[in-house]
C-alpha cells in the first residue's frame, strides 16, 4: 500500500484512476469497487492524473515528466 497522490474520475462517472507515491496507478469501479488494473507508470510519485475521452488515462510522474 502507498499513499494516495491524486484521483481523476472517468468522463462517464463509472472508474476513477488513482496515483501513488511509487509511481503506483491504479484503475477502480466505481461499480463495485474492484480495482480494474494496475501498473507502474514511473520511476517517482504520481504528480497527476487525467482521463482523456475515448482514448485513456493521461498520467505524470515527477521524475521522468514524460506523460504516459
Amino acid at each position: 500500500m502507498t499513499p494516495v497522490r491524486t484521483i481523476a474520475f472517468s468522463p462517464d462517472g463509472l472508474a476513477l484512476v488513482s496515483g501513488g507515491v511509487g509511481g503506483l496507478l491504479n484503475i477502480w469501479s466505481l461499480r463495485d469497487g474492484s480495482v480494474l488494473q494496475t501498473v507502474v507508470a514511473g520511476s517517482g510519485a504520481i504528480q497527476s492524473t487525467g482521463w482523456i475521452p475515448d482514448i485513456g488515462v493521461a498520467v505524470c510522474s515527477n521524475r521522468s515528466k514524460v506523460i504516459h
